[in-house]
């Protein structure tokens, strides 16, 4: 089973310009295909937005185990 978890992401403060940033996910102790969705992309900023939400598919498992992470990058475009 699958479920999208919510992650925000915010700049430091507003911009008079559109602001992109690309985003890619990474293993951590939580492994890609696995335990969460590999996902990348664009997210871009109107001027004056400071917050933008990336859905990040989760898997959940079926027995007992210890959280586990992943990462999100961010990057300039």
């Amino acid at each position: 089973m699958t479920e999208p978890s919510a992650l925000t992401v915010t700049l430091s403060g507003p911009s008079s310009h559109a602001v992109a940033v690309q985003y890619a996910t990474a293993a951590g102790t939580a492994a890609a295909g696995a335990d969460f969705i590999a996902a990348s992309g664009t997210l871009t900023f109107a001027p004056g937005e400071t917050a933008k939400t990336l859905a990040v598919q989760v898997r959940g498992d079926t027995r007992y185990e210890r959280n586990e992470t992943f990462f999100v990058n961010l990057s300039a475009t």
